[in-house]
């Protein structure tokens, strides 16, 4: 043999290792480890013994045994079968022991594991010691042998009633049957007396499972090289070839109504939960203060308590079945496009997103992808925790989970380990599936701090493993971003430093044509653009419009503008209006005026007097107006829609004086917005910050108008018409509990006696377009006066509004049979791309079937995914996290 040439090692034998002294474990030290696994030939048919829970209710724990079936080359795992028809893969560490003890035990066949309880699926018991293994085996043959004899009795009982077969026809053939079944019965009973009730279990146990049909053979996928780039052709991803592969992947966008009604129903619920559970978290974490500090210096040695309002939240939306469930989705998550945003990870896990609430990596198990499919990731954070993460927007260098302190120095104190999100992420380059990529921004501007802005899919196409900053081993994966996506809409994340969105500021806004429209009326600025021809009209040409509240002296100078910000008006338009003419057509207000006979009886508005025993305490009065509870949250936020809200009066001279929480839309509306030409709907309103749901937006502002009297102006007045007119009176359709009223309640409510009118004199309200899916409601609120016939009209927000999203309302069944031509405001719903009542039928029938089979989910929890969750939450903490 040549000095250079390696020596062969010998392969030790079943025999060799199951007898040989390494076996038991070295004396007077720990038992080693198990040898080299034999060739799979010699372990095929072998018996094993494993000790399970039996009883779920008196968790009795007995052995059972199986036989070594099969070997999977993929995971190196062996198949086995038990005798009650379970199986269960186990790898060779797992499985030693068990042959071990089955040898010890004498195990060489079948025992009464058959007529024992089905073992519950979960964890294996602590096993026996072997004194007491050695006396059940003993006990064991007698108990067989009954068991034999009562088999073979009730068999030749059931044989004699059965009798020869007859030559009638079908019909006599199943009575004879049936005949025979009730022998056997009765056979199985009578042998069941004789032998000590082995009978009676035998004819109590279920039936023998049918023998599963041969499995196709498994198709193994090479592992990627270290430091290899991986491309694969679209069409030609390895996951295609495999036909175990069991998820489907969404490479393109579903954004149909459907799936967009689906996905905003579970993030409004959850919100709604998420507002409630921040007061109760608020006065639970209080509570459990109170009672440390009165244990005295005991209570100081006990950890203090945290709020997670965002976990109670998702709990709750869980619990009523609200979140969007089923199993992991591949790609595009339905009715969740790019540059969508969430504001905290639990809401995320609602709408089947990103599931974990801390891990950075959302992965699917390789024992739940398909046999012989390695596990994979489906979405991954990129929040800037670990410092060796590079992110450079289209690709990023991603750092993979584990042995990072995330709680404290966010510093990486141990190695990583090629398992979990880490394998899972290398499973990705194996079948070339892509990931969700989301960026974590954080601005004091966003609701809690923190927004996650789905960036789209990008793929992992390399892996590497190497010496972090912190000098301690960390996988890394290169992701690089699918074209085709739009602009991303997130900043970079560095690590320690998360990047914060561009301010938007006027003068710099491109297409701007007049810096401030309420002349300095409004707390903030709010500008007007007009961008829609800078991209392709010819400014030689008259171009740009000028909002009806703007003069032409009030028209922005190019000179005040930063950069290479660009006028939304050119000079030649407005020389062209100056020509013509032109007044502004509006008066921009900020404080309702009353028209006429209005004017005399707003005198007579029911006054909002403080009772004299609740002076001190004006809140307590308020929360009594508002039928027991007070209507907004710390933050500012609406619990929920009511008929009308009562707010702290003015004069009631509240000891929190105008900072008063419950005078909130007396105070000026804390969000910036700006008015913009639409091109299709002329001038609309959209948001400069991030809204939270059910946050004050603004006040509808106008002239205010007896009905009767604006009914007449309309029907006389060439130029006066109701696009412009709101009702001022609680809503008809809401109870106080914030639920809906049915069409007969509301019926029973009159008529509105006021309404307001922004025709002619409006604030920024007034320019708010309508759509069929709107992200702002009307909440009448009462502030100065108790005068129900005359509310004030409150714009919210009905979910989370992301910035520069147009701000809209739903106009109502009424405006849109007089619009000219159908709706025009082109959401997914809109009423214009509706189909017939039995094509709608028709078609939400077929398209729940196609979301349900594409993995969409359904808002109801109801599908088996609990034990999964679980299961996640369990690893959290070996996991490395993201957040949080």
């Amino acid at each position: 043999m040549s000095a250079l040439s390696p020596a062969k090692k010998k392969q030790a034998s079943m025999e060799d290792f199951l007898g040989s002294p390494r076996s038991a474990g070295k004396a007077g030290g720990k038992p080693a480890g198990p040898p080299p696994p034999p060739p799979f030939e010699e372990v095929k048919g072998r018996w094993v013994v494993k000790d399970f829970v039996a009883d779920r209710r008196t968790r009795e724990v007995r052995p059972f045994r199986g036989q070594v079936t099969r070997h999977f080359k993929s995971d190196a795992s062996y198949e086995v079968i038990y005798e009650d028809g379970d199986r269960e893969d186990l790898d060779w560490a797992d499985l030693w022991p068990l042959l071990q003890r089955a040898k010890a035990e004498g195990v060489s066949g079948p025992s009464q594991a058959a007529t024992q309880p089905a073992k519950r699926r979960g964890r294996p018991a602590k096993q026996q010691q072997p004194e007491q293994q050695r006396q059940q085996a003993a006990q064991q043959p007698p108990r067989q042998q009954q068991q034999e004899q009562g088999r073979a009795a009730a068999a030749a009982v059931a044989a004699q009633a059965a009798g020869p077969s007859s030559p009638a026809g079908k019909g006599a053939k199943r009575k004879q049957e049936a005949g025979a079944g009730k022998g056997a019965t009765a056979a199985a009973a009578a042998a069941a007396g004789a032998g000590k009730d082995v009978g009676a279990a035998e004819a109590k146990q279920k039936k023998p499972r049918a023998p599963r049909e041969p499995s196709e053979p498994v198709l193994e996928l090479p592992l990627p090289e270290k430091d290899q780039e991986y491309s694969y052709a679209k069409g030609k991803e390895p996951w295609r070839s495999l036909p175990q592969f069991c998820y489907p992947v969404h490479e393109e966008l579903d954004s149909s109504a459907a799936a967009v009604a689906r996905i905003r129903a579970a993030q409004k619920i959850f919100n709604k939960h998420l507002i409630q559970a921040e007061v109760d978290e608020d006065e639970r974490v209080s509570q459990r203060i109170a009672e440390l500090q009165a244990m005295g210096r005991k209570g100081a040695q006990e950890k203090r308590p945290s709020k997670r309002p965002d976990r109670v939240a998702e709990s709750r939306t869980k619990a009523e079945g609200s979140n969007i469930s089923g199993k992991h989705v591949v790609g595009y998550l339905p009715g969740w496009p790019v540059g969508s945003r969430a504001y905290c990870r639990a809401e995320l896990g609602c709408i089947n997103f990103h599931r974990p609430p801390v891990a950075g990596i959302d992965f699917v198990a390789a024992e739940k992808s398909g046999k012989g499919v390695p596990s994979f990731a489906t979405s991954v954070m990129v929040s800037g925790w670990y410092q060796d993460d590079k992110d450079d927007a289209e690709t990023i260098w991603y750092t993979g989970e584990g042995g990072n302190d995330l709680l404290h120095s966010r510093q990486q104190v141990a190695d990583q380990e090629l398992k979990r999100g880490n394998k899972a992420l290398q499973g990705n380059i194996t079948l070339g599936l892509p990931v969700r990529v989301t960026r974590k921004q954080k601005s004091s501007a966003y609701p809690y701090g923190a927004c996650y802005i789905f960036d789209g899919l990008y793929d992992v196409i390399r892996w590497r493993l190497h010496k972090g900053k912190n000098g301690k081993n960390v996988f890394q994966f290169q992701l690089r971003r699918r074209p085709g996506q739009g602009e991303l809409v997130s900043q970079r994340v560095e690590w320690g430093a998360i990047s914060a969105p561009r301010k938007l500021v006027p003068n710099n806004r491109q297409g701007v044509v007049d810096l401030d429209i309420s002349r300095g009326q409004e707390a903030r600025p709010i500008p007007a653009i007009d961008d829609t021809w800078l991209t392709c009209g010819d400014n030689h040409e008259p171009q740009g419009c000028v909002p009806p509240c703007t003069a032409l002296e009030d028209i922005v100078d190019e000179k005040a503008l930063v950069g290479k910000t660009m006028r939304g008006v050119n000079q030649e338009r407005i020389e062209e209006l100056r020509a013509a003419g032109y007044k502004p057509s509006v008066q921009y207000v900020t404080a309702y005026e009353y028209k006429d006979k209005v004017a005399d009886m707003a005198r007579s508005f029911k006054a909002a007097e403080l009772p004299a025993q609740f002076r001190a305490s004006p809140h307590e009065y308020l929360k009594t107006l508002n039928h027991g509870k007070l209507p907004y949250t710390a933050n500012g936020q609406l619990f929920s829609v009511r008929p009308v809200v009562y707010e702290c009066c003015p004069y009631w001279q509240c000891p929190d004086g105008d900072a008063c929480p419950y005078r909130l839309t007396q105070r000026p509306s804390k969000y910036r917005v700006e008015v913009f030409q639409t091109g299709r709907c002329g001038w609309g309103v959209r948001t400069l910050d991030t809204i939270p749901q059910f946050a004050f937006v603004m006040l509808y502002m106008g002239e205010v108008y007896k009905r009767e009297e604006h009914e007449h102006l309309v029907s006389t007045v060439e130029e006066q018409d109701t696009e412009y007119t709101m009702d001022m009176w609680p809503r008809p359709d809401i109870n106080w509990d914030g639920s809906d009223r049915t069409p007969e309640e509301a019926a029973v409510q009159t008529q509105p006696e006021f309404v307001c009118c922004g025709l002619r004199k409006r604030n920024v309200a007034a320019f708010v377009n309508h759509s069929c899916q709107p992200n702002l409601f009307v909440q009448p609120v009462l502030t100065s006066h108790h005068d129900e016939r005359c509310c004030g009209i409150a714009l919210f927000s009905m979910e989370n509004i992301a910035p520069l999203t147009e701000l809209t309302l739903d106009y109502g069944p009424a405006y849109l049979a007089d619009w000219p031509g159908g709706c025009k405001c082109s959401a997914v719903n809109c009423v214009s791309k509706q189909p017939a009542a039995g094509e709608a039928a028709a078609a939400a029938a077929a398209g729940g079937e196609q979301a349900e089979a594409a993995g969409g989910g359904s808002i109801d929890k109801g599908s088996g995914e609990e034990e999964e969750e679980e299961e996640e939450e369990e690893g959290e903490e070996e996991n490395g996290s993201d957040d949080e």
